[in-house]
């Protein structure tokens, strides 16, 4: 896990100092070393720079032979091969150089398969089987991988960038175009510090944002390559940036049972996948710890680890596992009763944190420094917390299991799609059925009814309507705002409201809900210098198996997450393999909001002049989603400043 910078000019020099100190604002993400490449990309001339800082700060743009016009920046975190033999940037055959950030799983699998074909390795790292994968297949490489990645290479004979950014979005790549040329970085506030690159704010990002809690591209200069594309660039000819798709996930949104399908053996399937993806998430020659909620997604991986390890010694793990867990003093959303019987269950060795509102508002400033741009919810402080205690622990790589609920239905708002479908294909008999065992459903058949009635609403009623049905910080946002941004609340609610449960999944799992949860992920482990690994979230055979199952093996019995739960049977404790009352990854939001409000008042007036109406009230910030308009202010704040995104 790493941190990368790169820039190409249409021929002007760049200074060396400052490709250093971008790069160097990204060295939470690699402090290990770092290394830099620069490229005359007109005459093809290539300077491989060492990882001594002073080597490139010390460098005067006359120094190199002939104009540079082009450097590529990496920050390293040391996982695999800690040796520098796995030095980045990497050059191969004296003619690809990589910049990278991820890890590719099945490397040593992939290794194998190049060494039949005579290729011969010189490090232990999957940064060097990537690119002899490159070097054998090209840009097809990439159909070859299993993991989380964003990568650049660059090919000195063709003259030629290729950039790619893994299947489901797990690790970021941000870039920006202009007169200058193009560059590109693994976090918002590499690029602001470019001086070429402004800080135009995107007014319908931020209505999305407010409106629905969307979030999308808050800067109109700089864009993201989106999961499961490349980006490559010419430079023989031009700058131009052109991508291209190169995975698409296919879902059946049939919700019965497929022909020679059952209940028991997709079961038994998922159950291996499991097994299988977390084995290749703990290849690592350093210290394997896991997040633990309490909930089965993180308890399953828990004890998946739990399993290997009583069969055989694990290094990276030790003789138990580090689990982590954020805890509260508020029963209602304290979890930690359930964290202790896995701990218990798995002997491992259990730390707990324990946020508090005042804490968070010592932290904001660095909070929203190290988010990059606004988000949702106070829950992204809590997980701030538990990687800053996996830090303080010696743990260098947490598994996590984010993906788990996008993949088997585990929120409640999915059940009014899987009801809505069955009225839809006539299905009336199991839809009263379902009906009859919602008491082991996590909402009751009142919500669902009411959710199926609104989701029907949401598709014919006007926008003003749709903002006062959906209630919240709508209230409160100004007519005129609303006005400037006629049409859009119908498009973002009709793709939220329609479509299949497998539908909706895909939905939340490649353009919303885990979109987001990937990135505060990515930016609060990357923050403390962890590289955060999610088993259920970038397994393609788990996630292409998952689509591939009806809903109605996700929903049944009124049960969430059915499958999921019958696949890890045994393997976790059973009262938590049939909870009900999972409260998700919860804070105490309300209250915190009430003890530090009074500190934030004056920036939040001041901040979001515009976007609600002239009294900006205790009402306000009692509505929910109300952490929205505190993060907006205090995010439009910081972006102001210079020395804070640089």
């Amino acid at each position: 896990m790493c941190g990368i910078f790169g820039i190409v000019t249409n021929g002007s020099a760049i200074s060396p100092v400052l490709v250093s100190q971008i790069t160097n604002i990204l060295k939470h993400r690699g402090p290990d070393d770092e290394g830099y490449l620069a490229v005359n990309s007109k005459t093809g001339a290539v300077y491989n720079l060492t990882g001594d800082d002073s080597v490139i700060t010390g460098r005067h743009i006359n120094s190199f032979n002939e104009p540079v016009n082009m450097f590529l920046g990496h920050r390293r975190l040391a996982i695999l091969d800690l040796s520098p033999a796995a030095h980045q940037p990497m050059s191969y055959q004296n003619r690809y150089y990589l910049i990278y950030n991820g890890e590719i799983y099945n490397y040593l699998e992939l290794r194998d398969e190049l060494r039949a074909e005579g290729y011969n390795f010189t490090s232990n790292s999957d940064s060097e089987v990537l690119l002899a994968s490159y070097n054998r297949w090209k840009d097809d490489c990439v159909d070859k991988f299993n993991g989380m990645w964003a990568f650049v290479i660059y090919d000195s004979v063709e003259n030629r960038l290729f950039c790619s950014r893994d299947r489901f979005g797990v690790k970021p790549f941000y870039y920006a175009t202009g007169k200058f040329g193009v560059a590109f970085a693994s976090e918002i506030k590499a690029l602001l510090a470019f001086p070429d690159i402004k800080r135009t704010v995107n007014e319908a990002a931020l209505y999305d944002y407010l409106a629905t809690g969307n979030e999308g591209q808050f800067l109109t200069e700089i864009d993201e390559l989106p999961p499961s594309h490349t980006l490559t660039i010419d430079l023989h000819r031009d700058l131009k940036v052109k991508i291209k798709k190169y995975y698409t996930l296919n879902i059946n949104p049939a919700l019965n049972a497929s022909d020679g399908v059952t209940a028991d053996g997709a079961a038994l399937r998922v159950r291996e996948l499991i097994l299988n993806s977390v084995s290749l998430r703990l290849r690592s020659d350093v210290t394997c710890g896991s997040c633990l909620s309490g909930g089965i997604d993180s308890t399953s991986i828990v004890c998946a680890i739990d399993s290997f390890i009583k069969k055989e010694h694990m290094s990276q793990v030790g003789i138990s596992q580090k689990t982590f867990t954020a805890s509260y003093k508020d029963a209602a959303i304290d979890e930690s009763r359930w964290a202790q019987i896995v701990s218990s269950q798995t002997n491992t060795q259990w730390y707990q944190t324990y946020p508090t509102a005042h804490e968070l508002l010592n932290d904001l400033d660095d909070l929203i420094y190290t988010q990059d741009i606004p988000f949702r919810s106070t829950s992204i402080y809590a997980q701030y917390r538990v990687m800053k205690l996996a830090h303080q622990h010696g743990v260098k790589v947490l598994l996590d299991g984010q993906g788990a609920d996008e993949l088997f239905a585990g929120y409640p708002m999915f059940y009014g799609a899987f009801f809505s479908n069955l009225l839809t294909e006539g299905n009336l008999k199991r839809f009263i059925s379902e009906l009859a065992h919602m008491g082991n459903a996590p909402l009751s058949t009142t919500s669902v009814l009411t959710y199926m009635l609104k989701s029907s609403l949401m598709k014919s009623i006007p926008d003003s309507l749709k903002n006062i049905f959906i209630g919240g910080l709508n209230n409160h946002l100004s007519e005129q705002f609303k006005n400037s941004h006629k049409g859009r609340l119908s498009a973002l609610l009709n793709e939220k409201y329609s479509g299949s449960l497998n539908t909706m999944l895909m939905q939340y799992m490649l353009k919303e809900n885990l979109q987001c949860l990937l990135k505060y992920e990515d930016r609060n482990s990357m923050r403390f210098s962890i590289e955060s690994r999610v088993p259920f979230a970038d397994d393609t055979p788990l996630i292409e198996y998952a689509f591939s199952l009806p809903g109605a093996f996700k929903i049944h019995n009124g049960w969430s997450k059915y499958v999921f739960r019958r696949a890890v049977s045994g393997l976790v404790p059973e009262a938590i393999q049939w909870r009900k009352d999972k409260v998700a990854f919860n804070t105490p939001e309300r209250l915190w909001i009430k003890e530090i409000y009074l500190y934030l008042m004056q920036s939040i007036k001041s901040e979001t002049a515009g976007y609600f109406k002239p009294a900006v009230s205790e009402q306000l910030m009692n509505s929910p989603g109300g952490w929205r308009a505190i993060n907006l202010s205090l995010w439009l704040k910081a972006l102001k400043k210079p020395s804070v995104f640089r």
